[in-house]
């Protein structure tokens, strides 16, 4: 999140030297793009572009052009998505960017540390970095793929100049000069040490051999699960990230009968689907996985009972929040708090009937309004 929101900063910055401080503030992303781009957006006074993707889930070139306007500072797109697995169109965008001369970030939150290995293993791998034209700046977690400790991310520029424009510096302080690199003015140094340590006990030859291990994974739980009539992967996957989708629509029922097996899958919307990070932590874990699932998808009675009681309850709470919108909301709020603070954040609620009703709240205030409420019920 940090290495995000400082892209931003830079790229307000390098704006305001160039038109002033009523500096235009948009920034142009791909709707699969991470939401810290969103929160610092927010958080900066920037507004955001989201743009459709494409049916692949890639990044759409062309939308992102044509939302271009003279009030634009930046544009960005993943290595990979963290939704689908898909690497954006970086060559493509990043011609466009050169074009408009325009600052552009490459999210490789996700990616830094699994694509160049994957690269060095014959795997076909889209250029993402800095030998991209147009590419301006990258971001990569070294406590992701990096298995590094949490706490510590990366953050690359093609110039000195730009990494200079992320510096803070106030010399006429009482206290003396004052000096920061990043947003915090104090960091730990026990993440960053346990980072250099990591990183110097696996070297090049570690992490390949890691990439080598997660991708057989990866790839094997692909197989299996394409395998299933009634399932589908979404989209062309490029690393150890995948989502799939059931086309019996119940595929949040699944997802909460593999959750009484002992696996958390994400859960995604637009379209509702499952998702599934691949780590080296579950290299050898594959067969159980697909067994599970098989044995999941076999019990169809009860995923069909379990479907119809979702949905009931689902078209329970449409009718109520178009008749009494505001009342319900606001029960449904204080009842989550409450709920989150009795079990101390750990609560088991069924995620089909969860996301379903969620959804059918058409106005998505609503949403956030229920998830400010059961995020003070944690805090």
């Amino acid at each position: 999140t940090e290495s995000i929101f400082l892209a931003l900063t830079v790229a307000r910055e390098e704006a305001r030297e160039r038109f002033g401080d009523n500096v235009p503030g948009e920034v142009i992303l791909p709707e699969t793009a991470h939401p810290a781009f969103l929160k610092g957006c927010q958080y900066l006074s920037l507004k955001p572009v989201v743009v459709p993707v494409s049916e692949d889930g890639k990044a759409d070139p062309e939308a992102m052009k044509q939302a271009i306007t003279h009030r634009t500072i930046l544009m960005a797109a993943s290595a990979p998505c963290f939704p689908y697995g898909v690497v954006d169109s970086i060559k493509e965008v990043g011609k466009i960017a050169t074009k408009h001369k325009l600052l552009f970030h490459v999210d490789a939150c996700m990616g830094g540390f699994m694509l160049p290995f994957m690269e060095d293993l014959g795997y076909e791998v889209p250029e993402f970095d800095f030998r991209v034209s147009g590419v301006t700046s990258i971001s990569l977690d070294a406590h992701k793929y990096g298995y590094a400790p949490k706490g510590t991310s990366i953050i690359l520029y093609k110039s000195r100049k730009l990494r200079k424009k992320q510096f803070f510096i106030h010399t006429e302080w009482r206290g003396g000069i004052f000096a920061s690199t990043t947003f915090m003015g104090t960091k730990s140094g026990g993440p960053v040490a346990g980072c250099w340590a990591i990183m110097n006990h696996l070297g090049r030859e570690g992490y390949r051999d890691l990439a080598q291990e997660v991708m057989k994974t990866a790839l094997r739980i692909r197989s299996g699960i394409e395998n299933f009539n009634s399932l589908e992967i979404i989209g062309n996957p490029q690393m150890s990230l995948l989502a799939f989708t059931s086309k019996a629509g119940n595929i949040f029922n699944i997802g909460d009968a593999l959750h009484r097996k002992g696996w958390d899958l994400d859960r995604l919307q637009f379209p509702d689907a499952l998702h599934l990070t691949v780590t080296s932590l579950n290299v050898g874990m594959e067969e159980k996985f697909l067994k599970d699932l098989g044995e999941v998808l076999g019990e169809e009675q009860d995923l069909e009972k379990e479907y119809k009681a979702t949905r009931t309850s689902i078209r329970m709470a449409d009718t109520l929040t178009r008749i009494l919108p505001s009342v319900v909301v606001d029960s449904l709020s204080r009842w989550a708090g409450r709920l989150m603070n009795r079990t101390g954040g750990s609560s088991r609620i069924p995620q089909a009937a969860l996301y379903g009703i969620s959804a059918s709240f058409k106005n998505r205030r609503n949403i956030s309004k229920l998830i400010t409420n059961i995020l003070d019920g944690m805090y």
